[in-house]
């Protein structure tokens, strides 16, 4: 069912994805190669590939926190010299930006249309959550050993 809706909304066989259609856009086109990722698209895909080419050529948003999560888990999986690209200017971001004075310090707020009904807690949330990708999943194409 999952792969169905995905092939639904995907364009550019795989690479981009769209919402409730093919018109692709950035967030959901993170979601979408996640989804595939975690739903057992290999590392060599083709589409996979592509699609994380795209993430690295848009870079991190500097209001989309929403996307940053989503592109940070897929770049994360992807591992490499892509992933040290993104995470460095990701997390260099979120640290500049963190409040830090008053009662808002240690949290975050960004203007957007989406995370302005969550507010502050919404947006703390999420950046939390991106910093703490590396520590929250074991990477999905990398074999580690057990000891």
């Amino acid at each position: 069912m999952v792969q169905r809706f995905l092939d639904g909304v995907a364009s550019e066989d795989g690479a981009r994805y769209g919402y409730m259609s093919r018109e692709p856009r950035r967030t959901t086109t993170a979601i979408g190669l996640l989804c595939r990722m975690f739903t057992g698209w290999r590392r060599n895909s083709p589409a996979l590939g592509r699609g994380v080419s795209y993430l690295c050529e848009w870079g991190p948003s500097e209001n989309d926190i929403y996307y940053n999560y989503y592109a940070t888990q897929v770049l994360y999986h992807w591992e490499g010299s892509d992933w040290e690209r993104w995470n460095r200017p990701m997390r260099d971001y979120l640290i500049a930006t963190q409040a830090t004075t008053g009662h808002e310090a240690g949290s975050w707020h960004f203007a957007d249309r989406h995370g302005d009904s969550g507010g502050r807690l919404y947006w703390t949330a999420m950046a939390v959550m991106t910093l703490e990708v590396y520590y929250r999943y074991l990477p999905l194409y990398t074999r580690v050993p057990l000891d």
